[in-house]
C-alpha cells in the first residue's frame, strides 16, 4: 500500500514492516503484561493505541490518543534486527508455535481468520474464498479446521494447486473458466453459503456476488484501491448481506488465534528472505510472482 501510493509516504525515512515475532532481550521498566527475556513474542504494529476509544472499537487505526503510531507506515516497523514493540499489543508464543514461521499470523493471520468467523457458518456449510494469495490460503486452511468446505476461486493455476493441497472441495480459475459461477451454483445449489474477498482487486468484488445464495453473507476484507460497487437494492432486499473482517484484534484475541492456529497445526506458506534481499522479495511481490506465499525478513 505504502508502494502504490494508496497510503501517504512518510514524513520520514521509515523501515517497512507490520508483523512480526521476535524475542525479547529487554523489558522497559514500566513494561505491563509479565514479559520476560527470552521470552518468543507475537504482536501487531498499533504502537500506543489504547484500545478503549471509540476509534479503537472499529479498528486502532483510529485511534484518538495521540500516543498512537502505526509501526512500518508512520514509525519505523519490523523490517530491522531491533525493534520497540508497544507490550499492550503483543502476546507469548504459545508453546508449540515456531517464532521463526509464525510471523504472518500477526496481520495475516488474524485477518484470515476473522475473514472465516464473520462469514457465521456452521460446520458443514461452504465458503467461498476469492483470492487465494497469502491471505487465502491461510483463511482456506483456518475454514477446513472449522469444518467447513471450500470452494477457492484465482485467477492463477498455481496457486490453486496450493489451496487443493491445503483440502478445499473444489477450485475455479474464474480468468479461463467463464462459467465458474455457473457451475459453482450446480454444485452447490444455488450458491455458497459465504463469500469472504481476500484480493485486493476491483474485480473479485463484482465477482463474488455471482457465487454466493440468496440470503448469503459477503465478507469484504481485501481493499482495492479504487471503490467498489454493489446493488442498492440487493442489500436493501437481503439478497446479499456485507460484512467487514480485518486484523484488528486486541492481545486476548491474538492469543486466541494463535492458540487456535497451533492446535491445529496451521502454517502460512511462506518464502524466506535476508534483509539484504528485501529488494528482491518487493519485487517478487509487485510482479505477483510469490505463488501464494506470505515473504518474510527472517534474522
Amino acid at each position: 500500500m505504502l508502494l502504490n501510493g494508496s497510503l501517504p509516504t512518510p514524513p520520514k525515512p521509515t523501515s517497512i514492516g507490520h508483523e512480526a515475532t521476535g524475542e525479547v532481550i529487554y523489558v522497559g521498566p514500566k513494561a505491563k503484561g509479565g514479559f520476560k527475556v527470552g521470552d518468543k513474542i507475537g504482536f501487531i504494529n498499533a504502537y500506543g493505541a489504547c484500545f478503549n476509544c471509540k476509534g479503537c472499537a472499529c479498528h486502532y487505526v483510529y485511534c484518538s490518543s495521540p500516543k498512537f503510531q502505526m509501526q512500518g507506515f508512520a514509525i519505523d516497523g519490523f523490517f530491522q534486527e531491533y525493534s520497540i514493540v508497544d507490550p499492550s499489543t503483543a502476546i507469548v508464543l504459545p508453546q508449540g508455535m515456531d517464532a521463526t514461521k509464525s510471523a504472518p499470523v500477526f496481520c495475516a493471520g488474524i485477518t484470515a481468520y476473522h475473514g472465516v468467523v464473520r462469514a457465521g457458518l456452521q460446520p458443514g456449510e461452504t465458503l467461498a474464498v476469492m483470492g487465494c494469495g497469502g491471505l487465502g490460503q491461510l483463511a482456506i486452511r483456518y475454514a477446513k479446521a472449522l469444518g467447513l468446505k471450500v470452494v477457492a476461486i484465482d485467477v492463477d493455476d498455481k496457486i490453486l494447486a496450493l489451496a487443493k493441497q491445503a483440502g478445499v472441495e473444489h477450485t475455479f480459475n474464474s480468468r479461463s473458466d467463464p462459467d465458474y459461477a455457473e457451475k459453482i451454483h450446480k454444485l452447490t445449489d444455488g450458491g455458497v453459503d459465504a463469500v469472504a474477498v481476500y484480493t485486493a482487486v476491483k474485480a473479485g468484488y463484482e465477482a463474488a456476488p455471482k457465487v454466493v445464495k440468496l440470503g448469503g453473507n459477503l465478507v469484504v476484507v481485501g481493499t482495492p484501491s479504487e471503490p467498489i460497487a454493489f446493488q442498492p437494492i440487493e442489500v436493501a432486499f437481503s439478497k446479499i448481506r456485507i460484512l467487514g473482517a480485518s486484523n484488528h484484534a486486541d492481545p486476548a484475541e491474538l492469543k486466541a488465534c494463535a492458540e487456535f492456529t497451533v492446535k491445529h497445526g496451521i502454517e502460512s506458506p511462506s518464502r524466506f528472505y535476508k534483509i539484504d534481499q528485501i529488494e528482491e522479495m518487493v519485487d517478487s511481490m509487485l510482479k505477483h510472482t510469490t505463488d501464494g506465499n506470505r515473504l518474510a525478513v527472517i534474522f
